[in-house]
This record gives C-alpha cells, structure tokens and sequence, in this order.
C-alpha cells in the first residue's frame, strides 16, 4: 500500500511558502477537507489528478512524499505521519 508522509508534505509545504494546508489546498483547486482526507487515507475514489496537483503545487515527484509498505507486517514500522491513499 502506499501511503503519504504527512510530516514531508508539511515540510514541502513550507519550502513552497504555502503557510497553511488551508492555502495548499486553494493552491491546488481543492477545499480543505478534501485535501485533509487524502492525506489521511479517507478519500474514497482518491485520483491520482489530485496527486499530480499536489506535486506541482509543491514542486516535488511523487515518491518524495509518498511512503510504500507492502502488507499489514510492514504497517507496523509507518508511525501516524502516515496514511494509506492506496
């Protein structure tokens, strides 16, 4: 499963000098909770056009804040910066 590095998503969102996740979200085209949800693996038909939007939002590639885990074994080393999107 993949998962988002919410920690590397905030620390990309600074260096972007996007003060909120309020403002990525804007950035991105997107309301506050949709963002929130898929960040925290909540999004139900999650597209990868949000993905594409929230790496050129923040000017990183796709494995910089993305986290691969292979099965519920390797979930237990992913700490709660990180949430299933797949």
């Amino acid at each position: 499963m993949l998962y988002f590095d919410r920690e590397k998503v905030k620390h990309f969102r600074v260096l972007a000098n996007i003060p909120t996740q309020g403002a990525l979200a804007a950035a991105m085209g997107t309301s506050e909770p949709n963002l929130s949800r898929m960040l925290h693996g909540r999004a139900a038909g999650f597209s990868t056009a949000m993905l594409d939007r929230l790496c050129e939002v923040l000017m990183v590639q796709p494995g910089q804040i993305l986290f691969y885990a292979s099965g519920p074994s390797d979930t237990s080393e992913c700490n709660n910066t990180q949430s299933s999107v797949f």
